[in-house]
């Protein structure tokens, strides 16, 4: 598999890699719960919090760090704007699956002015704007084949995926069809995306 040399070793590259493994299998098991949740009920919903709100989340800070610093040179000022939606994305996605998952223990609780909304809301729809982090910095990726150009491919579909799932939810909820197409195309590329870029970033930075 060709990479570029403009993937240079370092300690937060290979930190980056193997969170990229993680986020791989937290994307799968929030998935899974959450499909079994919709059918079983608790406690899965609670699960697809943690895994697919909490670990996702704060799994996916160091390579929104470590891809700024490959793809900065690039294009600098796309770069950090990447930087800045991914890492507000990242923190509140984990922040508001935190609150969801204490005020189901009953720690806490929160006005919700209809079903679904506030932190429930805000955890559902975090997710899109990690689509449009995806999108940006793989667009950026294929400028000057930093990556293998399938893996930018795969990494923008991704993106997609969760931006057209958004878009559904915000329509009509989670009854909006865009919301099961593009939670299944998100559900299938982002762990593909996610596991390649892991083995890339560690083949070029693990002995840092």
């Amino acid at each position: 598999m060709a990479t570029s040399n403009h993937i240079g070793g370092s300690g937060l590259t290979a930190i980056a890699g193997w969170s990229a493994y993680i986020s791989a299998v937290a994307s799968i098991l929030g998935f899974v719960f959450i499909a079994v949740f919709i059918t079983v009920g608790q406690p899965f919903g609670t699960l697809n919090d943690f895994f697919g709100g909490v670990v996702l989340g704060l799994s996916m800070i160091p390579m929104a760090l470590a891809l700024n610093k490959i793809c900065s040179p690039l294009n600098p000022g796309l770069s950090v704007l990447a930087l800045v939606i991914g890492l507000v994305s990242m923190v509140i996605l984990a922040a508001a699956a935190v609150m969801v998952i204490l005020k189901t223990f009953g720690v806490i609780t929160f006005p919700e002015p209809r079903p679904g909304t506030g932190p429930f809301g805000v955890a559902a729809i975090a997710p899109g704007f990690l689509g449009v982090w995806l999108i940006i910095i793989s667009y950026i990726g294929r400028q000057r084949s930093t990556f293998p150009n399938r893996l930018n491919w795969v990494g923008i579909v991704a993106g997609a995926g969760y931006v057209v799932s958004i878009i559904g939810f915000t329509l009509s909820g989670l009854e909006h069809p865009l919301v099961a197409v593009g939670g299944l195309v998100a559900a299938i590329a982002y762990p593909i995306w996610a596991i390649w870029l892991g083995r890339v970033l560690l083949a070029n930075g693990g002995a840092a």
